[in-house]
């Protein structure tokens, strides 16, 4: 495995799945319905009248287990920091493991045999603020959740006949489903196929992804990067933090121009990329992910002017439209 690169769990089922592709996976039971069945000794046995199994290939499972991820990171999941799976062991529990792996979350299983000191005493350890668990043993949470003031929230797996209950929980703790997960990983994949660009070279850059990275720059309010399919590079409008970009034109021997000249300063453009270039090589971004050209922007965006939404999230078209002039020209130089 080593001789061919698969050092981590998630590239070793990537390997499997191009072997495998549609061959079967994960098998689930479907569970009709149940039954009371009373024993010779007194005791009454749940019995369930079983149908045939449901199938996933290996690339359905793989194309689950990336929304899941992708969801649990919704949800606020940081990457390297670890997460509970609290659950029997079924599909949902591999698909989970699998999402976690492809995020580079670290998962932490607590056996659903322990009693209630022993899942207080591993969740509290492992400092997790999201669990995994499943129908049958959520409701356990209900008296743990007063113990365990980090857990913000609880992902629960379905269970196929009975609707679980999800009230009387301790405030500020949310409770969502397997499935809810899922799709919240499926809508987020959607956003970043329309963010997605294929350059002249033939190289795909992710907009959002390296917009995220530039973001964590300290001279950086606000960025949007733009991709020309036609050109070999990408661009930025930048919306500057005036008192970083006043420190940057202070090692650049300027001290007398206000903020909107610094803004229109060429100048300033070239050592505000030289900035951006730094950072980016500290974010490991590819050479053609980095912006080529900049602009930087006076005014601070703001869901009044149309630029971004109520949450903040920025609305492409609308800013590629409000700065086309500032985009043609940083391709012209």
């Amino acid at each position: 495995m080593l001789q061919l690169g698969l050092d981590t769990l998630e590239k070793v089922f990537k390997y499997v799945v191009k072997i495998h592709t549609t061959k079967r996976c994960l098998g689930t039971r479907q569970i009709l319905g149940e039954e009371d069945e009373l024993q010779p000794n007194g005791r009454v046995f749940k019995k369930y009248k079983m149908g045939e199994y449901k199938w996933r290939n290996f690339i359905e499972t793989e194309q689950a287990a990336m929304c899941f991820g992708r969801g649990i990171r919704e949800l606020g999941q940081q990457p390297k920091t670890n997460i509970v799976i609290f659950a029997e062991t079924r599909a949902e529990w591999l698909i989970a493991a699998h999402g976690c792996f492809k995020q580079n979350i670290p998962i932490v299983t607590i056996y659903a045999t322990l009693g209630d000191d022993g899942i207080i005493h591993g969740i509290k350890e492992t400092e997790v603020n999201i669990v995994i668990t499943s129908h049958d043993l959520l409701p356990k949470f209900k008296t743990l959740l007063p113990s365990l003031p980090n857990v913000k929230t609880i992902v629960y797996m379905e269970d196929q006949l009975h609707k679980t209950d999800t009230v009387g929980f301790k405030e500020g703790v949310k409770i969502i489903s397997f499935s809810e997960v899922l799709k919240m990983g499926t809508d987020s994949k959607y956003d970043r196929k329309k963010d997605l660009v294929k350059l002249q070279a033939g190289e795909y850059v992710s907009l959002g992804k390296v917009e995220a990275e530039l973001k964590t720059c300290p001279v950086v309010e606000n960025i949007c990067v733009y991709g020309d399919p036609t050109k070999q590079y990408t661009v930025a409008l930048v919306v500057p933090s005036q008192k970083h970009l006043e420190e940057i034109a202070l090692k650049q021997g300027i001290s007398n121009l206000q903020f909107e000249d610094l803004c229109s300063s060429p100048v300033m453009e070239r050592a505000v990329i030289k900035e951006l270039a730094e950072h980016a090589k500290k974010c490991k971004l590819e050479k053609f992910e980095v912006p080529a050209a900049i602009t930087l922007c006076k005014e601070v965006w703001s869901p009044d002017m149309g630029l971004v939404t109520a949450a903040f999230k920025l609305k492409r078209k609308d800013i590629q439209e409000r700065y086309q002039h500032d985009i043609n020209r940083m391709y012209a130089s």
